[in-house]
């Protein structure tokens, strides 16, 4: 009972002051480093640092220390509740980027596959029939064109884009 009390009244001390609450309206959109903040707010470094120790204390913030020179900050779900920010938003550009890779995946593999090449297709046309309906003069007979290192790259391009999708997808649950 203690504990949720103190922890009320260190929320409303974190909320108390607008400048932590603009400095939680911005980590809605992603983490960011101290100077970032301050450079979005303009507010001293020093300042931005005493705002992010007590949203720390309230639990509002955390801090991401991946053993590089910059430390982040972002929303805790506690924050994100506070704030409004809703659960999981449906990741439009992974949909969009897996629908297009199983498209161009599955219809070139259909025309590798399944599809009838031209010189099969003109082989079943007796002789007779095309020089009564094509005059020798008009005809001109061409070799027919293969397609198969073309199936072969949008297949490709469909597996990159395929991982692509999925790193997008995995990206945006982790953050």
């Amino acid at each position: 009972m203690k504990e949720s009390m103190a922890s009320d009244s260190l929320i409303r001390k974190a909320l108390d002051s607008e400048s932590r609450i603009h400095i939680l309206r911005s980590l809605i959109r992603r983490r960011k480093t101290q100077s970032e903040l301050a450079k979005e707010l303009s507010l001293a470094s020093p300042t931005i640092l005493q705002h992010l120790s007590i949203l720390l204390d309230a639990g509002l913030i955390y801090k991401i220390d991946e053993g590089r020179k910059w430390k982040y900050y972002a929303l805790t779900e506690r924050g994100r509740k506070l704030m409004g920010v809703k659960e999981n938003p449906i990741p439009i550009r992974s949909i969009v980027l897996f629908a297009f890779a199983l498209i161009l995946i599955s219809s070139s593999l259909y025309m590798l596959f399944f599809n009838v090449p031209p010189q099969i297709q003109r082989k079943e046309v007796p002789s007779d029939v095309r020089l009564v309906a094509f005059p020798q003069s008009h005809v001109e007979e061409q070799p027919a064109e293969d397609y198969t290192i073309v199936y072969y790259l949008l297949i490709v391009i469909g597996i990159i884009s395929l991982i692509l999708a999925i790193y997008i997808y995995l990206k945006g649950k982790k953050n």
